[in-house]
């Protein structure tokens, strides 16, 4: 009777004890009330600053902890979004934010600056418009965009221009080490 009690006792004490260890999750729910340009998310990250972005139909929103800040296309600034609609924010390896546009536009945010550079995209096909449907890094860190079509960019850093890549060619070259994480 003795053994069972302490054995209940112990039982009920770690009990206890693993449910003070759990870490407490808190969630905030943003709305337009508290300044979100829309109510419709399609992505989040988070910054190397802390910023917390947010991709909605009517703009790219940035939290600041406090407040909102939304980014919107200016007419005549080609250093302002290129669309309202935003799609995606993927934040690389090296820390920098690519914002893709809900009609297929991509660019990246500059932090120090406070503004975007857009990219265009060509192929050897002409007279067909392009559209990037994702972005992504293979396991070596290199950036990729990849079209509707199912046509594959890969940014040079050096040139900061996105080059086409044929399909054959980067699975001919790359076999092993074409992995991503998409995510």
């Amino acid at each position: 009777m003795k053994k069972l009690l302490l054995l209940s006792i112990l039982n009920f004490s770690f009990l206890i004890f693993t449910c003070l260890a759990q870490q407490q999750n808190h969630f905030t729910h943003f709305t337009i009330d508290d300044g979100l340009s829309q109510s419709s998310v399609f992505s989040i990250t988070q910054d190397d600053f802390g910023f917390m972005w947010f991709a909605t139909e009517d703009g790219l929103n940035k939290f600041d902890g406090n407040r909102f800040t939304i980014y919107r296309p200016k007419q005549n600034d080609t250093t302002s979004l290129p669309d309202l609609g935003i799609r995606k924010i993927y934040k690389d390896k090296s820390g920098k934010l690519w914002v893709l546009t809900l009609r297929g536009k991509l660019c990246r945010y500059n932090p120090q600056k406070n503004n975007f550079t857009r990219y265009s995209f060509n192929t050897d096909k002409q007279n067909i418009a392009i559209k990037i449907i994702t972005v992504a890094e293979d396991n070596l860190g290199n950036l990729w965009a990849v079209t509707t079509k199912g046509e594959f960019f890969n940014f040079d850093q050096k040139k900061n221009i996105f080059i086409y890549k044929s399909l054959m060619k980067i699975l001919k070259n790359n076999f092993n080490q074409f992995t991503c994480n998409v995510y």
